[in-house]
């Protein structure tokens, strides 16, 4: 197991060095932490399991340097239906990047694994902050009961924590479970 921050830094270095949005790190070291590459307590949240302490640790290495957290907003007012949203985007700093490189020197065997994840993540759901959100949330699920679950069961449990998962959304984020080796 990597300290949290290293596997931080390591996450968005496989990210090709930026990751959009607070929910897609959460998920991606959610999946991680499965894996048993980082070691995060993680609590039912509205986009699925979240870690205040990986938060913290995001902050940290923001103050430290290593990472930028940019805010990319969007105002749609192209008609009466438009939203306006905001997220954060990471990307490792100069600094940033100096520490992936000795941590992957380091810590191959772990990167290795983040490598993984990320990268089955970005091929199945090119890091759509949605299907990870779904994806971790139908894991946090399966974990909490210990045993296979019908799709319904799935989406009836997932509403004891406030979630609202629909039947394709559960099969798209099965697949990508599956494709992590998380599913059985």
């Amino acid at each position: 197991m990597i300290d949290l921050l290293d596997a931080i830094v390591l996450t968005i270095k496989a990210a090709n060095n930026q990751i959009s949005g607070r929910t897609a790190i959460q998920k991606l070291l959610y999946f991680e932490s499965i894996a048993g590459v980082i070691e995060a307590k993680y609590r039912p949240y509205y986009y699925g399991p979240y870690s205040s302490e990986l938060m913290g640790t995001i902050e940290s290495a923001v103050k430290l340097n290593f990472i930028d957290e940019n805010l990319d907003v969007f105002n749609g007012k192209m008609d009466a239906d438009s939203v306006e949203w905001k997220r954060y985007v990471y990307s490792l700093t100069e600094d940033g990047k100096e520490l992936a490189e000795q941590l992957i020197k380091e810590h191959e065997p772990d990167y290795e694994k983040i490598n993984c994840i990320v990268n089955t993540c970005k091929k199945i759901s090119d890091l759509d902050v949605n299907t990870l959100s779904y994806a971790a949330k139908i894991h946090y699920i399966l974990s909490s009961k210990k045993k296979p679950m019908m799709i319904n069961e799935i989406t009836e449990m997932a509403s004891s924590f406030g979630w609202k998962l629909s039947k394709p959304k559960v099969e798209k984020a099965i697949g990508l479970l599956q494709a992590l080796n998380l599913c059985t």
